[in-house]
């Protein structure tokens, strides 16, 4: 991952409660681990994954509306 996040969630990790640290887990360059949550059947392809690649501005329009509808 960018250092950028590393650094970001360093500082903002001891703000967090212990509950939310158990769910979170950051996987960086390390993909043995990943690929054990998430099969690689269901993940797209740009994820390196075996899945198409998803139609992120169609998911993003389902998921909070056309822009002729913001704000």
């Amino acid at each position: 991952q960018p250092w950028y996040f590393t650094t970001t969630y360093n500082v903002v990790k001891p703000f967090m409660k212990a509950k939310l640290l158990e769910r979170v887990f950051v996987h960086g360059e390390e993909l043995e681990n990943y690929f054990k949550e998430f099969e690689a059947d269901i993940l797209p392809s740009d994820f390196d994954g075996r899945a198409p690649v998803a139609d992120y501005q169609t998911i993003a329009t389902q998921l909070f509306g056309s822009e002729d509808t913001a704000l």
